[in-house]
C-alpha cells in the first residue's frame, strides 16, 4: 500500500485471519500502525491474557530474520531502483504528481513480487527441519495439537463462540488513542476519472519486460501527467 495506517493493517490481518485462523496471541512493536489489530486481539480474545503483545522482544529474532529474507529477496529491488530514478532526477519525492506516478506503476510490481516471495518462502525446504516446508510445518502442527484445547488451533477446527465478542465488549469500545510513531503523509494530487479511465487503458505496470522494472511506463506516464497536469 502507499501508507501505513492502522486500518490498512487491520485490513492485511482479516485477511489473514481468514485464511489461517485468528491466533491465540500477536507480537508487535509499539508502532501506531498496529493499534486496531492490537485493540481487536484484546476485544475478540480478551485483556489480561497477552493477547496482544506490544514491545522489543528476545521472541522477535524469527521475524527480524524474515524482514531479512524479505529485503534480499524482493524490497532492496526496488529500494535501489527507487534511488537511482531520484539521483537521476526523474523522480522528485517532493513533487506529490511524481509520487503518485511512481505508486501508480509500482505498487501492483512490488504486490505481485512479494505474493511470489511468500509462495516460495512457504514451499520452500528448511534444511533444520528434516526438509519440510514451512506450510507443511503449519499443517503438521495444527492436526497434531487440533485435540489439545488450544484457543488459537480450535479456531481452526471448530467455530469461535459467537458470544465471544460480545461478551468481551458489553459496551462500545471508545477509540484508543496511541502515538504514531511514523505518519505518512495523504498524497494531494489527483486526476480526473476520464484521465483515470485513460490511464488504465494506456499504462500496464504488469505488462512489458520484466528486467525494464517498469522504468519505460513510468516515463511514458509522466509525460502524460505533465501533459494534462503542467
Amino acid at each position: 500500500t502507499n501508507n501505513n495506517r492502522s486500518a490498512t493493517v487491520m485490513d492485511q490481518f482479516v485477511n489473514a485471519t481468514v485464511q489461517y485462523g485468528v491466533p491465540s496471541r500477536v507480537r508487535c512493536d509499539n508502532g501506531g500502525e498496529n493499534n486496531a489489530v492490537c485493540l481487536f486481539m484484546e476485544v475478540f480474545r480478551g485483556n489480561g491474557r497477552g493477547s496482544a503483545m506490544r514491545g522489543q522482544s528476545t521472541h522477535n529474532q524469527r521475524i527480524e530474520r524474515l524482514w531479512g529474507d524479505v529485503w534480499r529477496g524482493t524490497v532492496n529491488i526496488y529500494h535501489s531502483l527507487f534511488t537511482l530514478l531520484e539521483q537521476d532526477g526523474m523522480i522528485d519525492h517532493m513533487n506529490e504528481k511524481h509520487m503518485w506516478a511512481l505508486h501508480y506503476i509500482y505498487l501492483p510490481q512490488l504486490n505481485r513480487d512479494l505474493n511470489i516471495f511468500v509462495n516460495q518462502w512457504n514451499h520452500h525446504r528448511l534444511r533444520t527441519a528434516r526438509y519440510v516446508s514451512p506450510c507443511q510445518i503449519f499443517v503438521r502442527g495444527y492436526l497434531a495439537l487440533q485435540h489439545q484445547g488450544l484457543t488459537g488451533i480450535n479456531g481452526i477446527f471448530h467455530d469461535e463462540p459467537s458470544q465471544s465478542v460480545a461478551a468481551a465488549t458489553p459496551n462500545p469500545v471508545p477509540e484508543v488513542q496511541w502515538p504514531e510513531e511514523v505518519t505518512v503523509p495523504d498524497n494531494q494530487f489527483t486526476v480526473t476519472h476520464e484521465h483515470q479511465q485513460q490511464i488504465q487503458q494506456l499504462f500496464d505496470s504488469l505488462s512489458g519486460e520484466r528486467d525494464s522494472l517498469g522504468i519505460d511506463v513510468l516515463q511514458e506516464l509522466l509525460s502524460f501527467l505533465e501533459v494534462h497536469y503542467p
